[in-house]
């Protein structure tokens, strides 16, 4: 089974797991644009599809098999937060496109408010609340073949990969506990 997590926004990224075991991870693709005397970052569209396109060939390449796409993704539902105007916009939008670029594909997908999976994948790590750390220390206990590292290069662990290695691990485990496993259709569903 092929699940796909995506935590949104343009500190996100995107984890695949065959079976519960990670074989494709990736920061969320972004560009930097002009803008005024510096720069800005934005989401780079073309990029967004270019991976989700390379996720079933990664699966053959990794030895699980030959897959045309994944069995479910599991993409993070945004909404408005303490966040500023700005950001809230860029998160929605980040979103929005992960969104309809699964859809076009034709995956079935389904959005998960973050009240939702965050609880049940981070319980028993240390610390309260919706923490970066939490994800983290989680994502390493539960999918421990998992590089949390947004690079070869980088030292810390990436919180975004953190995320969506949870995101993908809980659209595992509700395919096979959850609602879809029963027979009822998600969003996405044809």
């Amino acid at each position: 089974m092929l699940t796909v997590g995506i935590d949104p926004g343009l500190d996100g990224a995107i984890v695949a797991l065959a079976d519960g075991r990670p074989f494709f991870s990736a920061p969320a693709p972004v560009v930097s644009v002009p803008k005024g005397k510096g720069k800005r970052t934005v989401y780079d569209v073309r990029g967004m599809v270019e991976t989700l396109r390379a996720i079933p060939g990664a699966a053959f390449a990794a030895g699980f098999g030959e897959y045309d796409r994944p069995d479910l993704v599991m993409i993070e539902s945004t909404s408005a937060r303490s966040q500023g105007r700005q950001a809230c916009h860029s998160l929605g939008r980040s979103g929005g496109l992960w969104e309809g670029i699964t859809a076009g594909m034709g995956w079935r997908y389904q959005l998960v408010a973050p009240a939702t999976w965050y609880r049940p994948m981070t319980a028993g790590a240390p610390g309260k609340g919706r923490d970066k750390g939490r994800s983290v220390i989680s994502a390493g206990r539960l999918i421990p073949g998992l590089d949390l590292r947004r690079s070869e290069r980088a030292r810390k662990p990436h919180d975004g990969i953190a995320d969506a290695g949870l995101l993908a691990l809980y659209a595992y485990r509700q395919e096979h506990t959850g609602p879809h496993a029963s027979g009822s259709k998600t969003e996405g569903d044809g």
